[in-house]
């Protein structure tokens, strides 16, 4: 197997100008750090590092919409009958048990 060689991607320079506040705001929380104050960095990572549980009934309503099947993408109202008609088109030419869905996303 050839070995990889990484490299950095550089970012688009049509992205040159967004902003991404949460980085501006991570640099202050890490002077009020450096100042000797303790933070919880919610903004990144696993709620549950900082003792924060999922309430049970949140559970079992995530549970019992996975068990009646209720768990799959939201529809997209983009799309509507086309998306409908291409995805029976498809199924139908393919001998093949599977349906087509189409995104409005690549």
């Amino acid at each position: 197997m050839p070995e990889t060689e990484l490299r950095e991607i550089a970012a688009a320079s049509r992205l040159e100008h967004v902003r991404y506040a949460i980085r501006d705001l991570a640099c202050v929380a890490d002077e009020v750090i450096h100042q000797g104050h303790k933070i919880i960095p919610l903004n990144i990572g696993d709620p549950l590092t900082f003792d924060f549980q999922t309430p049970a009934h949140m559970i079992e309503a995530v549970h019992k919409a996975m068990r009646e099947g209720k768990n799959g993408y939201a529809p997209s109202p983009a799309f509507g009958k086309r998306s409908t008609q291409f995805a029976a088109r498809r199924s139908a030419k393919a001998s093949l048990p599977f349906r087509t869905s189409l995104s409005p996303r690549a």
